[in-house]
């Protein structure tokens, strides 16, 4: 036993604090992962492929519309790492008890804009029922909590506890679906239904888990909130980029190449691969860079260790996608394989999303926001071309506009960086 406890700290010493937390969290995460594709994969070949291109959108909107809460959450996760890296336990509890109020209040909030906002909502992802109004309602309320626990566990590097959850919702998701899609022929509602039980199973033994982060002394952590103020715009402006980036190509597909949807949402489905791989390296990144910093340490060698491993990683992934996607297609569901050839080009785009989480994440973690222009600017352009050119859009025109976007925004990064090198002051020899 001891051996193995010396072998492991040896390894994680190899590893460093970046390459062992994104190994751990790699692991942890593609559990829910799998589970995610397993269900995907059968609602590929269950559901008409109208009805399979909702469910991307459907998921979207939720993201959405919970970005306010996803951005306080987000800040927040800055805090606690700082809040860790100085020892101040009783202050990171006072946070944590905020956080859940202000999940507590935003469940209530989003069930009365699903509630008003109804007909608008169906009728911008085609659907037809007043149940699912019901659902989409519930899958709301469960997307204001699971940024919640997902803050807590980054922001207090607490990556061992993500062992049982995504394991147990993994299971209960492909359990559920094959049970109300395959057995009860419920189909998208179905779907629906599965995920959010699924989501709400995971919730409630997480929530068994992080009740230490509550409970115990509070203690006012009124210094570090006037730092959250500080950060809440530049965190504003970086997520609502970014969903504009991720999301926003997946409504559009849905409203203006509705016949088109459910041959994108098998586009999504195998081309999101490359961000599998890309995001426990930019969850690990934001924390222990923003610990880091606060300590007065530099981060440079994780930045630069977490861009070379993304940029690899989407160069592999892009290639294999561009070689398999079409045998693969074929033997899934053969109405998808027209859209196979342009699964590559999707996952080169997602590849160089995830590249750019990275860079932002470590240009946030240090406090430097001007990177901000050239991440805002690109993604709202983004929508207006793609708005602008909608009655003349395609799916290979769409993923050009996302693909071409994507690289601006990386190249732009690369001349900040390379003129912020350039205009810094030397050190006298």
């Amino acid at each position: 036993m001891r051996n193995r406890r010396v072998l492991g700290s040896g390894f994680w010493r190899v590893l460093g604090p970046l390459g062992g937390g994104a190994l751990l969290v790699f692991f942890l995460q593609r559990t829910g992962d799998i589970g995610n594709l397993v269900y995907k994969v059968f609602l590929g070949r269950a559901l008409s492929t109208l009805d399979f291109g909702a469910v991307d959108p459907v998921f979207s909107v939720l993201a959405l519309l919970s970005l306010p809460v996803a951005i306080l959450f987000q800040v927040a996760v800055k805090s606690l790492s700082r809040l860790r890296a100085m020892e101040s336990e009783a202050q990171s509890r006072a946070l944590v008890a905020d956080m859940v109020k202000v999940s507590a209040l935003g469940s209530l909030a989003a069930l009365l804009v699903v509630f008003f906002a109804r007909d608008l909502i169906l009728s911008r992802l085609h659907l037809d029922g007043t149940v699912y109004v019901v659902v989409i309602g519930l899958l709301f309320v469960v997307a204001l909590w699971q940024p919640l626990l997902g803050a807590i566990l980054q922001g207090q590097l607490r990556y061992r506890m993500m062992l049982i959850t995504p394991p147990l919702k993994t299971i209960v998701l492909i359990g559920l679906v094959l049970l109300f899609v395959g057995g009860m022929d419920l189909g998208l509602l179905g779907a629906l239904i599965a995920r959010a039980a699924a989501s709400i199973v995971a919730l409630l033994v997480m929530f068994f888990f992080i009740r230490s982060s509550v409970v115990g002394p509070h203690q006012s952590y009124a210094t570090e909130r006037r730092v959250m103020f500080g950060t809440l715009l530049p965190m504003t402006v970086y997520l609502c980029s970014l969903a504009l980036l991720f999301h926003f190509n997946r409504l559009f597909v849905r409203n203006f190449l509705l016949s088109d949807s459910g041959g994108y949402g098998a586009v999504v489905t195998w081309g999101t691969i490359p961000a599998y791989f890309i995001s426990p390296i930019a969850f690990v990144l934001f924390p222990l860079a923003s610990a880091e910093h606060a300590g007065g340490r530099k981060t440079h060698r994780f930045f630069r260790q977490a861009v070379a491993l993304s940029l690899g990683i989407t160069a592999g992934c892009s290639l294999v996608l561009a070689i398999g996607a079409e045998p693969l297609m074929r033997r899934w569901n053969p109405d998808f394989v027209p859209y196979a050839k342009y699964v590559w080009l999707y996952g080169l785009s997602m590849g160089l999303h995830g590249t750019i989480q990275i860079v932002s994440s470590a240009e946030m973690a240090r406090n430097r926001y001007r990177f901000l222009w050239f991440l805002c600017v690109p993604a709202v352009v983004m929508c207006a071309v793609l708005y602008a050119g909608r009655s003349d859009a395609t799916v290979l025109s769409v993923l050009m506009v996302v693909a071409a976007t994507h690289g601006t925004v990386l190249l732009a990064y690369v001349g900040v960086g390379w003129a912020r090198r350039l205009l810094s002051p030397k050190p006298l020899p």
